[in-house]
């Protein structure tokens, strides 16, 4: 039944209709992730058994509590769950109720408003963290602060956390496609003269801070070029405290495997879940995927595509990273520095740039268009199609009103020869962008 009394928010929005349209779903159907989060439980509880030791398990971000579950079946001695979105909470205590879970112990709170103590939300600290706090680019949910706060207020010295550890691998690559979701291409005619060229500072300019998380193995082989192999680049021991920095620099010497101009960083994580890294969970695309070639050997079905055979999910993909703007081409056997960098909640990546700051839009042009807008702006044969009607209905008397948001073509007009062109752009952030082309 729809209980209408605790479906909205002080704001209006229907928060269950929020957690319909969120990625809860992809996660509990991700059934690599379950299973290999259930082996971690078991093997990491069982360790503590053998060695005579109690397991209190501490479960931040519930979610469903399917996790909490989990570590229940495993024979956690007790556990804790703290989810802190309410509509979830209270989700996650009805699911754990209609499973005869009641041992679970669920706080509705934040993590960092825990308190550890007698007759306090915890009775005494966990010393197994189980948690999913990780997003494409693997600390943009806050994973640094959350593990630091628990490590030092919730969790006993030498606990064991699921996952164990994180890394970060990146490789260099030349990719076209993606640079046209990232700049504005030159626009010309059909015999090739240029009517529009890209403003040098939104050639230059670094683009957009916001993570660009996309399925690597749905690109094209043909549509990038590799540069190098993939490098590890960063890694996380979620159950060291000091070794959880909020900012860091990595330099890692790449070698050139084929030539080509370095264009981007495609990124991935994996995960080893327990101590040993008896289990592992990679995000990495097919051709880097560790399980790719038992997969391949092992598939029956010859109609299914090779890049198809890994686990597929959507709440956890790859991510492209845009470099500084470069003509230069790298030669095969060259060696490069790779630099690396993270905060608290995203990374960005340089060659031979030890002290490049955190990427954000300079232009203007990144903060107004996503990055498929500025994809379909560079269709292009969306745009020779149009710009070869144009020509043909337009002359040196016509006069031409564009209306629309941020068209380039309309610009483009004016190179056409016609009489005038007004340009109605109702976005102040649009007509600026606009204005830089003129």
């Amino acid at each position: 039944m729809y209980d209408y009394a605790c479906s909205d928010s002080d704001d209006g929005f229907d928060l269950r209709q929020e957690i319909a349209r969120s990625a809860f779903a992809d996660m509990c159907h991700d059934w690599e992730r379950n299973q290999k989060y259930n082996q971690a439980l078991q093997l990491t509880i069982g360790r503590l058994h053998a060695a005579g030791r109690e397991a209190h398990v501490l479960d931040i971000g519930t979610g469903s509590g399917l996790l909490s579950m989990m570590a229940v079946r495993a024979g956690a001695d007790s556990v804790v769950a703290c989810e802190a979105f309410r509509p979830m909470a209270d989700c996650a205590e009805r699911v754990m109720e209609a499973n005869g879970f009641d041992r679970i112990r669920l706080v509705k709170k934040r993590s960092t408003e825990v308190r550890v103590g007698p007759g306090l939300d915890m009775e005494r600290k966990a010393n197994v963290l189980v948690t999913e706090l990780f997003d494409t680019e693997l600390i943009g949910e806050g994973a640094i602060a959350t593990y630091r706060h628990a490590l030092e207020h919730l969790l006993e010295p030498g606990c064991l956390t699921i996952p164990h550890s994180a890394t970060v691998y990146a490789q260099l690559v030349e990719c076209p496609l993606a640079v046209s979701w990232q700049v504005p291409k030159i626009l010309g005619n059909a015999d090739g003269d240029v009517l529009l060229r890209t403003p040098e500072e939104v050639v230059d300019c670094r683009g957009s801070s916001a993570v660009f998380d996309v399925q690597l193995s749905q690109l094209p082989e043909t549509s990038f070029n590799a540069l190098s192999e993939p490098v590890p680049v960063f890694g996380f021991e979620w159950s060291n405290r000091e070794e959880l920095e909020v900012k860091r620099h990595s330099r890692k010497p790449v070698e050139i495997i084929r030539g080509g101009v370095p264009q981007a960083i495609f990124m991935w994580w994996d995960l080893k879940m327990d101590l040993e890294g008896t289990v592992m969970l990679s995000c990495a695309p097919f051709w880097a995927h560790p399980d790719f070639s038992s997969l391949k050997e092992s598939n029956k079905n010859p109609k299914i595509p090779e890049q198809n055979l890994i686990p597929w999910r959507d709440h956890w993909m790859q991510a492209i990273y845009f470099l500084p703007y470069t003509k230069n081409t790298l030669n095969p056997n060259q060696r490069v520095n790779l630099d690396s960098f993270h905060d608290e909640f995203s990374l960005w990546f340089g060659l031979e740039s030890p002290n490049l700051p955190p990427t954000h839009c300079s232009c203007g042009f990144h903060i107004v268009y996503s990055r498929s807008r500025i994809g379909q702006l560079n269709d292009g044969l969306r745009n020779k199609r149009t710009l070869n009607y144009l020509e043909q209905i337009f002359d040196k008397s016509s006069t031409v009103l564009v209306i629309g948001d941020g068209s380039l073509l309309g610009v483009a007009i004016g190179a056409l020869g016609v009489s005038h062109v007004y340009l109605l752009e109702p976005g102040q952030l649009s007509r600026t962008c606009m204005e830089s082309y003129i």
